[in-house]
């Protein structure tokens, strides 16, 4: 007679889940436990000696959470860190999840290139993250699966497929519904109240506002089942407010900058950016996004490019001697008044008045110059701000605890292929401390503190940018 257990794992030790001796009960409970496994003995006595022996790498090593977070590879994935991946997602511990998706891309992704189930219900990892209210883990996931970097990792090298892989996934991720009321992560985030997660989402153009199997739509479910503080109206007028018809402020540049950047008009999922040359040239350069901010009302979208694309603008102003303004024609008294700030300028001040301030930057830093007002903007007003950075090959805000990894992912590389006749210049953007990229990326982190400790890399390719910058 054959013995049958089915058992889940908890660091290097083994759990006993189900014990039977029918083979199609051992099936039901191994379908209905994720990450288990089941295994067969000719003796029942065998089975207490197999559960005691801890599990072993082939170097007679045991087997420990830091060994599930740092895997040798992801070629043919047989699935034996996935229950410690779906305890880190449903603990929130979004480092570990980091680490995890960057050393097993296959955590993520299936072999028919579809997102990974975990549940009965037919959740991905992003239901759960979405479900549970952990926002950063929600925006790793989605960096990951929108970055081709990212796939060609997990294919083994990068081929032609490999950004439409990364497209067809990212729309998955974002509109694939579980098993049971077919509920997308936007669903759920909603449902309970987490704004943070559904900003995270809701900044994906790919992301849909389609019913589930009750024909409810995502803004039928605001905060039904939220609890505590997520019950209040200020949530719900915020959640209902960010899914309304949504809008994105974009920057557009041309190849090689041939061309003046500019701000494009607001966009939504359903009216994508127009990217054409309105003169039908077609020698004319590719226009490209490279920038935009975003979601938002179309309201505060027009208000955000208008704002964006032009300088606070300075009102001439004759003054009288008393201080009182008239309508006579401009003379030696003649002031400007700032749009922005209502405060008079004259020729002694003028260069403190935020027009003048503004367009003298735009005039000194053409190449990064749109960047950088956008970004401080976006900040100050509290929206999504992502930027494309070519060296990465992938949106993102430098900024966030996501950019601030794969920079430090891109310099450990380049640290790791450095060679002997190199110094500790070449770990920079491009191989090269004088590369201009690497003065574009230092103005997007100028504000953040950088932890040495997390970033090692970074901190010392910051302090060569210092020691050039103080040099110049």
């Amino acid at each position: 007679m054959k013995h049958y257990v089915v058992i889940t794992f908890k660091g290097a030790n083994k759990v006993l889940k189900h014990y039977c001796t029918d083979q199609q009960e051992a099936l039901r409970t191994l379908r209905a436990t994720p990450g288990a496994r089941m295994m067969v003995f000719s003796s029942k006595n065998d089975i207490p000696d197999f559960l005691a022996t801890p599990i072993t790498t082939t170097n007679n090593r045991p087997v420990t959470d830091s060994a599930c977070i740092r895997p040798r590879g992801a070629v043919d994935y047989d699935g034996r860190y996935d229950r410690c991946f779906l305890q880190a997602v449903e603990a929130g511990d979004q480092l570990k999840v980091f680490r995890m998706i960057v050393c097993v891309p296959a955590l993520l992704i299936n072999d028919t290139y579809h997102p990974r189930v975990y549940t009965k219900q037919g959740e991905n990892a992003l239901h759960i993250a979405a479900r549970r209210g952990f926002s950063q883990i929600c925006n790793h996931i989605l960096q990951a699966i929108g970055s081709p970097l990212f796939i060609a990792t997990h294919q083994g090298k990068r081929t032609e497929m490999t950004t439409v892989l990364s497209e067809k996934l990212l729309e998955l991720y974002l509109n694939s519904a579980e098993r049971y009321r077919y509920d997308t992560p936007i669903h759920l985030a909603v449902e309970h109240g987490w704004v943070s997660v559904v900003r995270v989402l809701i900044s994906y153009p790919q992301c849909e506002l389609k019913p589930n199997i009750w024909n409810h739509y995502p803004q039928d479910l605001v905060c039904v089942r939220a609890t505590g503080a997520r019950t209040t109206s200020a949530v719900y007028s915020t959640i209902a407010g960010l899914l309304q018809e949504n809008y994105f402020v974009p920057l557009i540049r041309t190849e090689c900058d041939l061309e003046p950047p500019f701000v494009g008009e607001p966009f939504s999922r359903l009216k994508p950016p127009d990217l054409t040359n309105q003169t039908g040239d077609v020698l004319a350069p590719q226009r490209v996004v490279t920038a935009f901010a975003g979601p938002m009302t179309l309201v505060m979208a027009q208000h955000f490019r208008k704002q964006w694309q032009s300088s606070p603008r300075l009102t001439v102003v004759p003054t009288n001697t008393d201080g009182t303004h008239d309508s006579s024609p401009p003379g030696r008294d003649t002031q400007l008044l700032c749009s922005v700030t209502q405060k008079l300028y004259d020729q002694s001040n003028l260069a403190q008045a935020p027009g003048y301030i503004v367009r003298a930057f735009r005039r000194r830093y053409l190449n990064t110059a749109l960047e950088r007002i956008g970004r401080y903007m976006a900040k100050a007003l509290n929206m999504q701000w992502k930027e494309y950075w070519p060296f990465l090959n992938l949106y993102c805000d430098l900024s966030e605890p996501y950019g601030l990894r794969m920079l430090e992912k891109y310099l450990a590389y380049k640290a790791a292929n450095l060679s002997l006749q190199q110094d500790a210049t070449a770990i920079a953007i491009g191989g090269s401390i004088k590369n201009r990229e690497n003065l574009f990326a230092l103005f997007a982190i100028a504000n953040v503190e950088i932890n040495e400790q997390l970033y090692p890399f970074i901190t010392r390719w910051k302090h060569n940018m210092s020691l050039i910058l103080n040099a110049d």
